[in-house]
């Protein structure tokens, strides 16, 4: 049997898209970054002079991508141009990070947050739920093989799966009082 991932529950995409969509005040460099990286697209960045004060990136086809979305060149100026300002294409890295104001982890958060809301864009890496999928396969290979299956301790509870951070030192189990079910957790 195949791994049945489940459709996202609406307000939990509702959040994620929100959440992407707030990335335009402040938090864009981060964003197109991910974008940029991960799917080799162009960065756009508007300027103020000599400040890049939004960014996103253009797809091949010619796309504007930011926090909202696919988004037309005024939809993607719309909160941040004045007449003084204007739309440059060909953004790079090293503008962005000359800045001091980018962080690592917060581009990785978005690359994550992103590729949920779109899944269907050209993404180069597996995503963090493309490994738990392929984790999940040889788990149920194994859980076949030996008979022994992960799952909720009762009806109300869900088992769970994190990313991990290389902090882990293994599993550790637990008997719990019926001496059938054991309780999993990562050790760190």
């Amino acid at each position: 049997m195949a791994v049945i991932v489940k459709e996202m529950d609406r307000s939990v995409r509702h959040v994620l898209a929100q959440f992407l969509a707030a990335s335009i005040y402040g938090q864009c460099y981060h964003l197109a970054l991910a974008m940029h990286r991960d799917l080799d697209w162009t960065m756009i960045g508007i300027m103020d002079g000599v400040n890049i004060i939004h960014v996103g990136v253009v797809s091949p086809e010619g796309d504007i991508w930011d926090g909202r979305g696919k988004v037309s060149e005024e939809k993607f100026a719309e909160p941040f141009k004045k007449d003084s300002n204007k739309i440059v294409i060909g953004i790079n890295e090293a503008d962005l990070i000359a800045t001091g104001t980018v962080i690592e982890e917060m581009v990785k958060l978005y690359l994550e947050k992103s590729r949920i809301i779109w899944p269907n864009l050209p993404w180069k890496t597996p995503s963090c739920l493309d490994r738990v999928v392929a984790f999940t396969e040889e788990l149920e290979s194994l859980s076949r093989k030996y008979r022994l299956w992960v799952c909720a301790p009762f009806p109300a509870a869900r088992p769970a799966l994190f990313e991990g951070y290389d902090d882990e030192e293994g599993y550790e189990l637990e008997i719990t009082a019926d001496g059938r079910t054991c309780l999993i957790n990562r050790k760190i």
